[in-house]
């Protein structure tokens, strides 16, 4: 059977088990960071028409 069983998985915190920078912290306020540019932009644009 593969994974899913308790204690399956790399350990909790273990950088070897990171595949991508994707969901790191940095990561995820950047793009947190971007979509608020991106709503702000969209809203000047809006009240421009």
């Amino acid at each position: 059977m593969h994974g899913g069983a308790a204690g399956s998985g790399a350990p909790h915190g273990n950088q070897n088990a990171l595949q991508t920078g994707l969901h790191t912290r940095a990561m995820i306020a950047q793009r947190q960071a971007v979509s608020t540019l991106l709503k702000r932009a969209r809203q000047v644009l809006d009240d421009l028409e």
